[in-house]
């Protein structure tokens, strides 16, 4: 559910910018879309099955994660700057952070260098990650962009397989991938 932004953002992008995806497109969206959930789906939180109501939350954050990228193409067409964007961004997100830091009454676990390497190593890829996408959308339409940044399982599914112990391969996830790919051959192809 969580990686349903592409539709709200297209379709903030067809409102706001006339972006209306060719049916070639549509399809290829379609099957990205598709091949996410299947990849996605079947996941259980410590053995248990979601109630219906916790939709609620990665829905709302799809919703979130779409309507910005519409709203980011917007800024970068007042100040086309990926690199201000993500400054801008960053900049924010650390002021909310501090500030919920402050107010915080929990007790704060000290700091360990391992961990400290791993969070530096995952911001730098996640800054390099944001600045790919507010480049992008600086470059590109939102439905070309929104589409492939919604294929991100692929990558941290290879990560997570050598990084971590191997993921089992089932017909669900070799199904998700190829419809995941052939959705991004589609997209590309109908531009």
């Amino acid at each position: 559910l969580g990686n349903l932004a592409p539709l709200f953002a297209i379709g903030l992008a067809a409102l706001l910018f006339g972006e209306v995806p060719r049916p070639w497109q549509g399809a290829g969206i379609a099957a990205i879309l598709v091949g996410i959930a299947a990849l996605s789906t079947g996941r259980r939180w410590l053995d248990a099955p979601w109630p219906w109501w916790a939709m609620a939350f990665p829905l709302g954050a799809a919703f979130i994660r779409g309507v910005i990228q519409p709203v980011t193409k917007l800024g970068l067409a007042i100040w086309p700057s990926a690199f201000a964007a993500a400054l801008i961004g960053y900049t924010v997100s650390s002021v909310v952070i501090g500030a919920a830091a402050l107010g915080a009454t929990a007790p704060r676990p000290g700091f360990r260098r391992r961990g400290v390497s791993w969070f530096a190593c995952v911001g730098l890829c996640n800054g390099g990650a944001v600045l790919a996408l507010y480049g992008a959308l600086a470059r590109g339409p939102v439905t070309l962009v929104s589409p492939l940044v919604a294929t991100y399982p692929l990558v941290t599914l290879a990560l997570g397989a050598l990084l971590l112990r191997p993921a089992t391969v089932d017909a669900r996830i070799v199904g998700g991938i190829a419809l995941t790919v052939a959705g991004v051959a589609m997209l590309i192809g109908g531009q």
